[in-house]
């Protein structure tokens, strides 16, 4: 990605109020709020060049997603 990421959930599904964008060290970079149950954008635009790990509830569910922004 090089700006804004768009993240949706599809068949009904739920996405937790928090995600967090953390650096390979696990180290929280920023918390986004999402503004809706199954959908939400997060700005890169701040973010250095690099790999990012998102985490976020999905369904219940802890998932996390390796990002590569450049």
């Amino acid at each position: 990605t090089h700006g804004n990421l768009s993240i949706k959930v599809e068949n009904n599904g739920s996405l937790g109020n928090n995600i967090r964008i953390m650096d390979l060290t696990g180290k929280v970079i920023k918390t986004v709020v999402s503004e809706s149950q199954n959908s939400t954008t997060i700005d890169f635009a701040d973010l250095a060049n690099g790999i990012y790990l998102i985490e976020m509830i999905v369904n219940d569910q802890r998932k996390v997603v390796r990002i590569v922004k450049q």
